[in-house]
């Protein structure tokens, strides 16, 4: 993530679905692709969900990340595409920045 133009943004809907699938074992969700799969996952607390996820995270590496999926629905086309469109809206936008971002969460899930 953390730019519209980089390479590793959007992830594929197979992948996605892998990560539901993943996160939805860890849980105690029905397989993703169930009907309620979603219904689950929305049941369960915060602290369970960033857990489960952070655990995920770093056995799968530190490239790996939750990103948007081009769906023709929500998102039509990649970010970099829209933004060279020009059919974004113009809105006020605050930047922040973390030299460490995401190294604690990660950190805490490897032992």
């Amino acid at each position: 993530g953390g730019s519209a133009f980089s390479p590793m943004l959007l992830v594929s809907e197979k992948r996605a679905q892998q990560q539901v699938q993943s996160l939805a074992e860890e849980v105690g969700c029905p397989p993703a692709g169930s009907e309620d799969t979603l219904s689950c996952l929305r049941k369960v607390d915060a602290n369970t969900l960033n857990a489960a996820q952070t655990k995920l995270l770093a056995i799968q590496g530190p490239f790996q990340s939750w990103g948007p999926v081009v769906d023709g629905d929500y998102l039509r086309n990649t970010l970099s595409y829209l933004l060279q469109q020009k059919t974004t809206q113009r809105i006020d936008l605050l930047i922040g920045s973390s030299e460490h971002d995401g190294l604690v969460s990660r950190s805490m899930a490897i032992k």
